[in-house]
């Protein structure tokens, strides 16, 4: 496994939260900046012959709004465009062709429950979610004081449902996590919680970072004939699992 990312300690909990029994081997990557990009991909294929999987799960957030002040709206939307969206890009046309190459591969975007929620695009059942805080109404899309986060994901969308569809016959899977608020050092900042632990109540309310990579991983193992093209929910408040593919988005469906 290979991680790559600004901060050079960013493999620390990697290992146990994975499960992992084989190495991770840490690169030093802007995911903003194309040669960064480049060169990553390039020292793992030099390494390990080619790649079978990208997980883009690198992402920054923060709080705007239509009425923010010009200058801070310039910054914030090219701080969080290029780490968001651009970098699921840069990673995506560089191994894309590698995968084709190799017969197959999974690329795995990771989204947010702001655009795919319990309630929308269609209500979930709720029976094994009582927690779920939107169990008594459905749960509109989208979220307030974070438009240009949640354009960057509704971006990561289309990346995913037309990508699925190019590289079908290339045996090469694309699909989308949609989660929730997820214990991270990411939403710890954003929280107020960047310099000391939250109450355990409010880590309690967060998926665990383990659970979701459990999801990934049994993603992955569907292998090539398993969904592509799907957005995969997962909520706060409901299990952390796997759900059944969208036979809507899923273009490997089966329409025998």
């Amino acid at each position: 496994m290979w991680v790559a990312d600004l901060d050079s300690d960013s493999e620390r909990g990697t290992e146990p939260a994975l499960g992992v029994d084989g190495s991770i081997t840490q690169l030093r990557c802007d995911v903003s900046r194309a040669d960064d990009v480049r060169a990553t991909v390039d020292a793992v294929v030099k390494a390990e012959g080619g790649v079978d999987i990208l997980v883009n799960n690198a992402g920054v957030m923060g709080r705007t709004g239509p009425l923010d002040d010009w200058e801070s709206s310039l910054e914030d939307f090219e701080r969080i465009v290029a780490v968001n969206l651009r970098g699921p890009f840069l990673f995506g046309r560089a191994v894309a062709p590698l995968m084709v190459q190799r017969g197959g591969g999974d690329i795995v975007m990771m989204s947010t429950d702001h655009v795919h929620t319990c309630g929308w695009p269609r209500v979930v059942s709720h029976d094994d979610s009582p927690e779920c805080p939107w169990s008594a109404s459905p749960r509109p899309p989208g979220a307030l004081g974070m438009d240009i986060y949640d354009a960057t994901k509704w971006g990561l969308h289309g990346f995913t449902h037309d990508w699925a569809k190019e590289l079908q016959q290339h045996r090469v899977r694309v699909n989308n996590i949609c989660l929730g608020a997820t214990d991270s050092r990411m939403i710890r900042a954003f929280s107020g919680y960047a310099d000391y632990d939250p109450p355990p109540e409010v880590i309690a309310a967060w998926q665990r970072p383990e659970a979701v990579a459990g999801v990934i991983v049994d993603l992955l193992l569907e292998g090539p004939s398993g969904r592509s093209g799907d957005n995969i929910g997962l909520w706060r408040g409901h299990p952390t699992v796997l759900p059944p593919a969208d036979p809507l988005l899923n273009v490997n469906r089966d329409d025998d």
